[in-house]
């Protein structure tokens, strides 16, 4: 088999040349011949494909595709093409069947718009595709688009009528009611189900925004096309240009040019100069092509332009010159952090050393904030970038660190591993940032020997990524001979102890850093550390105290109080009751001085008190609940717990006024179950008093519970008669009798008895 990395060099040239000419026959044998030297060469199918569907050769370019996609089961493009294809060839449920299969694609790299425009196209070709029209109502309802999900449901629910599943028709139109409660829509699907009658077809929703912005890209990408001797310009580079971020938006250029000047009535009005000077600019003939596009910008205004214009003056030494154009290049946002990138390298060699390092700051910032992967890492680029940009302003334009900082960013933005490099920096101006402040970023990035130490931080951390722990440590051990006081190697190594599960001696090496950090006087970084590694290690009580102590210190009382109600709790974690009354104790002082939220103080009470009745102190309890009162004074536990802690001390006036207290709350909500069932507790625990039996029995009353009243007066009046208080006694006998019970007579006779009638 061939393998000759030249010719397959040259015959894939050659094809860009034919398709740059438009000769598609031309382009295919180019194409087709590198296919001879690199037979499972992706690139060479995908432009091969390209060129015979643009020859209307479609079964030859199906059967390209289809190979090209066995080679890259995991891209989407060549799937893609494939559904295009036999749309074209009108094989239209095939067609829909392979949109769907690169909607799965997109789905797997976590590209939820593309994966919804594939679906939508797969619905469009072949209505009625219930899967897919089910997968559509889940990814909207996922991302919010209720209106869409909504359409989805109503079409699913159309379907399964027209087939008589009611039950599933029923189904997706509950679906409707727990996104929009309201809809008309829905209520009528449901009503026409229940009466047997089909679900009307919803009316089509205009297009999604995802839909339009890929169908724009589509666009794009077709006129792109036009320019074969260019990479497309949403085609993802294997690798990045290696003149940096300006290399990028230099082809993107050459893209953007082409595509104006095709689409627009320019070729007539200086695009003739432009298209020569794009050639030059491809042929490498730097002069020839300035001076081309010096002639085109005198009819055309495009950023574009401007951008190759200003690159091609930067690489010729013409730095000066290149300014003003590079600027106008960055009003457009698409070409912003490399026009932003060439500015920074013109500004270095003018040596602006202060304007240099804000353009390159912005060009380094773009690039990270577009590869950021949540909204967590975008607020840390941008909280580190901009404070770079503060401390940049901040300084003179021939300040020495500006000099050294910009030269070092030059540096990372060349060669093929800058995107590499830069996200690796961005990490480390972040932890230089989190170690000392703002000053530190710079000083770091001014530092020429902190560049080993990146690369070896950096290699620690994709072996950590990659889970190859040993080899991370060894890194990290060779780290330390380069630099034994870098405490970010310490809290790698001490990370990578706690994954392999050394907790004991991961700990120790995170108190090692923290004391580090206070020795330097660097109290914030230390707290931040000993944070961390208590969301690992919660029941280390002594770290936690650690902490605490930092914390008292600095008078962050709110932290400070955080952390003893989380010490109270790893020490009932413990067991140990004694020192988790003492943290709650010291929580307790701290809310005296900072306003802490009063549910959160009464929850912690409560625990308070918990501990003092498992500890025997009910004194200590009842004061703690007292102090809950004085705060809510609807407590029911609070209230409760004094009913029962003083009934248990002998306190009983003031154990009946709490319980009278309670039960009115019970009464404001007209809660009478609440009440019957806390008397009824009371009076089964607290035999023999006369209170709880009497209001008992007067609740009975009121719900017509004539039984269980008269049961509750006995016991009065027997408790009564046994204290000698015949009065009282005569009176709850006269309550009975009110209830007319079937023993009325005998209850007359008790009355003459005790001389009572």
């Amino acid at each position: 088999m061939a393998r000759n990395r030249e010719a397959y060099n040259l015959a894939m040239n050659e094809g860009h040349e034919y398709a740059w000419e438009r000769n598609w026959s031309g382009a295919a044998i180019s194409y087709a011949r590198a296919l001879q030297e690199f037979s499972d060469d992706p690139e060479a199918h995908l432009n091969l494909g390209f060129a015979l569907l643009q020859a209307d050769r479609l079964d030859e370019a199906l059967r390209i595709y289809s190979r090209a996609y066995q080679l890259s089961p995991d891209d989407p493009i060549p799937l893609e093409k494939c559904a295009q294809v036999l749309e074209q060839m009108g094989r239209l449920r095939e067609s829909a069947q392979q949109y769907a299969q690169v909607a799965d694609l997109h789905l797997k790299q976590k590209d939820i718009d593309k994966a919804i425009n594939n679906w939508e196209k797969a619905t469009t070709l072949t209505p009625g595709l219930i899967a897919i029209h089910a997968r559509l109502a889940q990814a909207y309802r996922r991302i919010g688009d209720k209106k869409r999900a909504i359409h989805q449901y109503l079409v699913l629910a159309h379907s399964f009528s027209v087939t008589n599943d009611r039950d599933r028709a029923l189904q997706a139109a509950q679906q409707v009611l727990k996104i929009d409660k309201n809809s008309a829509e829905a209520i009528n699907a449901i009503r026409a189900i229940e009466s047997g009658s089909s679900v009307q077809s919803p009316q089509p929703v205009p297009k999604s925004d995802a839909t339009k912005k890929m169908e724009s890209q589509v666009e794009r990408s077709k006129v792109a096309s036009w320019t074969g001797m260019f990479k497309q310009v949403d085609q993802t580079e294997s690798e990045p240009d290696p003149i940096g971020p300006m290399g990028e938006a230099m082809t993107r250029s050459l893209n953007m040019l082409a595509t104006y000047l095709m689409t627009s009535d320019s070729l007539g009005n200086g695009g003739v100069d432009a298209l020569q000077a794009m050639e030059l600019q491809r042929q490498g003939v730097s002069a020839e092509a300035i001076s081309a596009y010096r002639k085109a910008m005198r009819n055309i205004k495009h950023p574009a332009l401007f951008m190759n214009y200003g690159a091609l003056l930067l690489l010729s030494e013409q730095s000066g010159d290149a300014i003003e154009p590079l600027n106008d290049a960055a009003q457009d946002s698409s070409l912003r952090s490399g026009a932003y990138h060439a500015l920074g390298r013109a500004y270095y060699n003018e040596r602006r050393y202060k304007s240099a390092l804000v353009h390159l700051v912005k060009a380094a910032r773009m690039i990270d904030s577009d590869a950021a992967r949540d909204a967590n890492d975008l607020n840390t680029i941008s909280e580190v970038y901009g404070t770079l940009s503060q401390i940049v302003e901040s300084r003179s334009d021939n300040d020495k660190l500006l000099m050294a900082a910009s030269k070092r960013f030059l540096g990372l933005l060349h060669g093929k591993e800058w995107k590499r490099r830069l996200a690796d920096i961005r990490h480390q101006m972040e932890q230089a940032y989190r170690e000392g402040g703002a000053t530190n970023i710079l000083e770091y990035l001014a530092e020429e020997t902190n560049e080993n130490l990146t690369e070896i931080v950096s290699k620690i951390d994709r072996y950590m990524r990659q889970g190859l722990l040993r080899l991370a440590m060894d890194e990290a051990h060779e780290a330390l001979l380069i630099a034994p006081t870098y405490l970010p190697i310490h809290i790698r190594m001490a990370e990578i102890m706690m994954i392999e599960g050394r907790v004991r001696q991961a700990i120790t090496k995170y108190n090692i850093v923290a004391k580090a950090y206070l020795a330097r006087g660097e109290n914030s970084r230390a707290s931040s550390v000993l944070v961390e590694v208590l969301e690992k290690a919660p029941l280390d009580v002594e770290l936690r105290q650690s902490l605490i102590k930092l914390l008292d210190q600095e008078e962050r009382w709110e932290e400070a109080f955080d952390q003893y109600i989380q010490m109270a709790e790893a020490y009932l974690e413990l067991g140990n009751l004694e020192e988790a009354r003492a943290a709650y104790t010291a929580a307790e002082r701290i809310a005296n001085k900072v306003e802490v939220a009063t549910p959160r103080l009464v929850q912690m009470k409560h625990k308070m008190a918990d501990i003092d009745q498992l500890r025997m102190d009910m004194r200590g309890a009842k004061a703690v609940y007292e102090d809950i009162v004085a705060m809510v004074s609807s407590d029911e536990k609070a209230l409760q717990k004094l009913v029962t802690i003083n009934f248990d001390l002998g306190n009983n006036v003031e154990a009946m006024n709490r319980l009278d207290v309670l039960l009115r709350l019970y009464a404001q909500r007209r809660d009478v179950k609440s009440i019957v069932r806390l008397l009824e507790q009371l009076t089964r625990t607290y035999q023999g008093h006369i209170g709880l039996h009497s209001r008992l029995a007067a609740i009975f009353r009121q719900i017509q519970r004539s039984k269980d009243a008269i049961e509750h007066l006995d016991k009065v009046v027997d408790l009564h008669r046994e204290a000698g208080n015949q009065r009282d006694a005569c009176e709850a006998i006269k309550q009975i009798i009110d209830l007319n019970p079937p023993n009325t007579p005998q209850y007359i006779e008790m009355l003459r008895t005790l001389g009572c009638m």
